[in-house]
């Protein structure tokens, strides 16, 4: 075929990434847990009955609560069962959409 796309190999990042290792350092929400670790790789799982606010999707046979907040000046679609960083977890808890969750450390 004359005009058939080429295969490109993968990036190198991804190439050389080892599929056992974690992307990101993932915390539990429960209150026995450390501080928030504030680093960009941290990350928290917003889950269904956290959202207070939202609009409901279905999504594969089940309820999703999706919003948008801004953060850094940039919008970001949160979905019930994504993983946040720290500034989008505070983004959540000042719009009121989450609970502060207790053993998490809040700045002003």
């Amino acid at each position: 075929m004359l005009f058939r796309r080429a295969r490109k190999a993968p990036p190198p990042s991804v190439r050389d990434r080892i599929a056992s290792e974690p992307k990101f350092r993932v915390h539990d929400l429960d209150a026995s847990a450390a501080a928030f670790a504030k680093d960009d790789g941290a990350v928290l799982t917003v889950t269904f009955e956290m959202m207070k606010k939202g609009s409901l999707v279905q999504r594969r046979g089940r309820d999703v609560r999706q919003i948008v907040v801004i953060v850094d000046n940039s919008a970001k679609v949160v979905n019930s069962g994504d993983q946040v960083s720290h500034d989008t977890y505070r983004a959540l808890v000042k719009a009121n959409v989450i609970d502060p969750v207790p053993g998490l450390e809040q700045d002003a």
